[in-house]
């Protein structure tokens, strides 16, 4: 029976092989492991754009809602302004009344004049009658001779207007109304009606819109 002998080369030869098989195993394990990272890698890159995408989605469909949101709030004030009637605050009454009474010298003077100045709102309108009453009283507690009336008209009118005859002779009246609106920042344009004197000045108040 022969028993085998390692000789040095026998050593020196196993051993390269061991050191090969090793080397192999650690570049494998190595390979391995790169390729299972570099899925973990793409997999955690997808959730992420996935992730980045949704919240893409809900920021926009939230921007969405906020407009619509918004619109619909700017369309309920719209509704509500157009059925908000017109009024003063105590103070732009109290404002108003005090203007009317520093131009109550000329007022009188007006009416000394022949002048005649008169408060006029359509028929039927609610709103407009309840303004026009509303400037009345206040024209009234200035200590103003004025005139109230409403009136049929054959066509809509909107807003303030003062009414005379010649818009480039204004009377009296009609210049101390123009002032004292001028000063409380509330809208009247001045119109002419040619069956309107010369002595003459109407307030019209129409309707709201």
């Amino acid at each position: 029976m022969r028993i085998w002998s390692w000789t040095v080369e026998d050593w020196n030869a196993a051993f390269q092989i061991m050191t090969t098989i090793f080397v192999a195993g650690t570049v494998l394990t190595g390979v391995g492991a790169f390729l299972t990272g570099r899925k973990i890698n793409e997999r955690l890159a997808k959730e992420l754009a996935d992730a980045r995408a949704s919240t893409t989605k809900v920021e926009s469909d939230l921007a969405k809602q906020q407009e619509r949101a918004a619109n619909a709030e700017r369309q309920l004030l719209e509704v509500q302004e157009k059925f908000r009637r017109r009024t003063l605050t105590q103070k732009e009454r109290d404002n108003l009344v005090g203007l009317l009474h520093a131009y109550l010298t000329l007022a009188n003077q007006a009416k000394e004049n022949g002048e005649t100045f008169m408060i006029v709102y359509p028929t039927g309108d609610g709103e407009a009658t309840e303004f026009a009453n509303l400037l009345y009283h206040l024209f009234f507690q200035a200590r103003w001779s004025i005139k109230i009336a409403d009136t049929p008209y054959p066509e809509h009118t909107t807003g303030i207007s003062i009414i005379v005859g010649d818009p480039n002779k204004l009377p009296l009246y009609a210049q101390v109304v123009q002032n004292v609106f001028r000063e409380m920042k509330i809208a009247a344009s001045v119109r002419q009606e040619k069956d309107v004197n010369s002595k003459q000045t109407f307030l019209e108040v129409g309707s709201k819109d």
